[in-house]
């Protein structure tokens, strides 16, 4: 995490990491097929599986009307896929209710980030270690999602990779905020962070 030229703690990532997440997207894209049920072809789509327990969600008219997206399997903000993998670490799910509903859209953190719609940006948004949907203008706190990315590191077993990955994503999304939680989190990722440096 980088300071960006005016001095204050908007996120600015690391160029190297931004081509390698638009290298990642880009193979999850290459995936797709035709599927029936998924406007967007991905076999993988939960939209496949009959059996779903989730709260009804908010109907939308603007990103769900386009051919190829899709609320269960697609990014808001770059419309490829969501990977689920590890937990789905890479990307949150609004779940903001109105009455008995949910907004249900799903976002790359990664996307969300260079977005400035998740982590400490400051005004006008004015967030702190929160994600703001673009669909529903619904904020979410993401401490609680930091600390499901600690315990997904420490649930693999030897991809330093994944987990250099999983971590530079949480520190991005702590960094800067006032929340003693969040400064705490912050901690712990770069302690996490060090060990796996040094495998």
């Amino acid at each position: 995490m980088k300071l960006n030229p005016r001095g204050n703690m908007n996120p600015i990532v690391d160029e190297s990491l931004l081509k390698q997440f638009q290298l990642e997207k880009e193979e999850e894209s290459d995936s797709l097929c035709d599927i029936d049920g998924c406007k967007a072809g991905n076999k993988t789509c939960s939209s496949l599986i009959l059996e779903k327990e989730h709260s009804p969600v908010i109907p939308c008219d603007l990103c769900c009307a386009q051919t190829d997206f899709c609320r269960e399997c697609c990014c808001i903000l770059c419309y490829k896929t969501l990977d689920s993998s590890y937990c789905g670490y890479s990307y949150i799910m609004c779940k903001v209710t109105q009455g008995n509903t949910i907004c249900g859209h799903a976002a790359h953190l990664e996307c969300a980030f260079q977005s400035y719609l998740a982590g400490t940006v400051e005004e006008p948004i004015g967030l702190d270690a929160e994600y703001l949907c673009r669909r529903c203008d619904g904020r979410t706190e993401l401490i609680s999602h930091a600390n499901e990315l600690l315990l997904t590191c420490e649930a693999i077993d030897s991809n330093d990779v994944i987990k250099e990955k999983i971590l530079n994503l949480g520190l991005c999304l702590m960094c800067g905020s006032e929340k003693a939680a969040a400064k705490d989190l912050m901690g712990r990722f770069a302690l996490a962070m060090s060990k796996v440096l040094l495998n």
